[in-house]
């Protein structure tokens, strides 16, 4: 019991000992910690007064200095290697950074690299775009060269009134790849100044500042827009005379009805007995140029010419069409467009009230033509000249009620030489057109030529006149109307006064009086049939023509003909070879 009872005790004060030393030594530790602490670094009163936390800190770390740009004096280049260039490629810029490379460069000539690389971008264009060479370790020799192409992302129009802003900030970004592509200052001008040769701008001025972000810029664009309506008064005598020849326009055009570059025009005129009426809307479909355009035209004549105007002739012709052009290439300077067309012409002509033909494949006064036109038309300009030249081939189909007589062998003449057909609706024609205006110092040189070429015989209203104001000059309007043609002239602008009425001339430029000599040519002929007689006929003359004012223009032709055609109705002024034409546009 005794052994038992002091081993138990002994057991007993075991623990409580190591239960005390235990505790002793958290004590002492919690104790002496802080103590140990002050000691090392005793805090100053005023953190303790203010019950602030102490700030930690880390010792410094020591940077790797070794072989960097930044600490280097001269490095060894083995090779430059080029990120981010997309317009240049490594060969096109190889001619700079390659007389730099294996061999030890010092730190200007580094910066001679990235200077070169950033003013080659400068001088062709690229303004916002530059190389960089952030700091790196060299290794192998190797260094490399960040490029930054910049980019136009912002465009702000202001100024225009009507004209929405997208319509000149969607043909900017043509030039900006959407403000994606890298910014070249030079497309950019180029942009700008298409756009200001649009009618509908008067002026257009830009402003480039540089962006938020490095290699970004922002544009702002001020436009001042021309006046986009316009209703024009003219007076002339190029009307056939059989219908009369004194003629009289009015014309109303609206170049921007919805502020987005579409126009609409309306024109009537009227003769002793013709009337006309035209209308024509044209809406752009992208901001690349393509229109898409819907136009009507009707006439109704009656033949007023002695001795015919007894029999009461009448006509009644109608088109309707539907087109779509689209500019392939566009430069401040040249152009190069192609159009389709869907073209409807309905002819009816009339004598004593019944429908009456009087001209082959005309079935019971009526006539009808479904043409599908396929054009193309280049421009160059430039300061001191204009070339102009214009395809156009026109396919007759049989579609929309076309004129469809077969052919049939209609006359045959005595020699046996010449075999008439009756022409149709389906036929292959093409139109070649070309002009040349030359300035020769204060003078300009006029030079026109049109052809045209067709397969099959034409009905009326698709054969090619010749004669009057507009193709060979001396004689009547239409005096030809062969299936194929040439018409050609030449004319020389020479000024020689200068005439300005107070009342009408706030310009100085204006009022300038020309005087122009011409020679005119034409001549055609018939596919399968007989040939007009005479087949050519010439002109010379001169005319006077004077830019009174902006609003105001008159010309007078006289042109002397070189073959005499014998008159079959009463006399005309254009018998004589007089040809005039007055303008006058009512709107400041």
């Amino acid at each position: 019991m005794i052994n038992h009872f002091v081993i138990k005790e002994i057991n007993g004060m075991h623990r409580t000992y190591t239960l005390f030393l235990i505790v002793l030594f958290i004590f002492f530790t919690a104790f002496w910690a802080p103590t140990c602490l002050a000691e090392e670094d005793p805090l100053p009163d005023d953190v303790l007064e203010n019950n602030s936390e102490v700030p930690l800190v880390l010792p410094e770390l020591k940077e790797d200095t070794e072989n960097r740009l930044s600490t280097a004096a001269s490095v060894f280049v083995k090779k430059f290697i080029l990120k981010g260039n997309k317009v240049y490629s490594d060969q096109d810029l190889a001619f700079i950074v390659s007389p730099y490379e294996e061999r030890r460069i010092s730190s200007e000539e580094l910066h001679e690299v990235k200077n070169k690389i950033s003013l080659f971008y400068y001088t062709n264009g690229y303004v916002n775009s530059g190389a960089v060479i952030p700091d790196q370790k060299v290794t192998d020799g190797t260094i490399q060269i960040n490029i930054i192409e910049g980019i136009l992302p912002k465009i702000t129009v202001i100024g225009n009134t009507w004209m929405k802003s997208s319509y000149i900030k969607r043909r900017l970004e043509i030039a900006t790849g959407d403000g994606k592509a890298p910014l070249n200052i030079n497309v950019l001008q180029d942009r700008l100044k298409m756009i200001k040769q649009n009618p509908r701008v008067e002026n257009i001025n830009a402003n480039l500042s540089p962006g938020l972000k490095l290699g970004e810029a922002e544009l702002e664009v001020s436009v001042k827009e021309a006046r986009p309506y316009f209703l024009n008064f003219e007076v002339n005598n190029s009307n056939s005379p059989s219908v009369g020849a004194y003629r009289g326009d009015i014309t109303f055009e609206h170049i921007n009805m919805t502020g987005y570059g579409d126009k609409i025009r309306f024109k009537y005129g009227i003769t002793d007995g013709l009337d006309t009426y035209s209308t024509k809307y044209e809406m752009p479909v992208s901001r690349l140029g393509t229109t898409f355009s819907l136009a009507a035209d009707r006439s109704k004549s009656v033949v007023v010419a002695y001795p015919f105007e007894e029999k009461d002739i009448k006509g009644d012709t109608t088109t309707m069409s539907v087109g779509l052009n689209h500019p392939f290439y566009k430069t401040v300077s040249s152009e190069f467009l192609m159009g389709l067309k869907l073209e409807v012409r309905k002819s009816n002509t009339y004598m004593l009230g019944m429908n009456m033909s009087f001209t082959p494949g005309v079935v019971d006064g009526k006539s009808k033509v479904s043409v599908l036109r396929l054009s193309q038309e280049w421009i160059q300009r430039s300061l001191s000249q204009v070339i102009a030249a214009r395809s156009t081939i026109s396919i007759g189909l049989d579609a929309f009620d076309a004129t469809n007589s077969e052919d049939v062998y209609a006359d045959v003449d005595s020699t046996g030489d010449n075999i008439q057909t009756i022409p149709t609706g389906q036929f292959a024609a093409w139109l070649g057109q070309f002009q040349w205006i030359k300035r020769i110092k204060e003078t300009q040189l006029i030079a026109r030529l049109d052809l045209r070429i067709s397969d099959s015989p034409l009905l009326s209203i698709e054969k090619f006149a010749i004669g009057g104001r507009a193709t060979v000059r001396g004689y009547r309007e239409n005096l030809m109307t062969p299936d194929n043609g040439l018409v050609t002239s030449l004319e020389w602008r020479i000024p020689v006064a200068q005439w300005n009425i107070p009342a009408l001339t706030s310009n100085q430029k204006m009022g300038t009086v020309y005087f122009a000599p011409f020679f005119d040519f034409g001549m055609g002929g018939n596919t399968k049939s007989k040939d007009p007689d005479p087949r050519s006929i010439s002109s010379v003359g001169f005319g006077v023509r004077w830019d009174i004012s902006e609003h105001f223009y008159s010309e007078i032709y006289w042109g002397y003909a070189l073959r005499d055609i014998e008159r079959t109705t009463e006399y005309d002024l254009q018998d004589d070879g007089i040809h005039f034409l007055i303008t006058a546009s009512v709107f400041d």
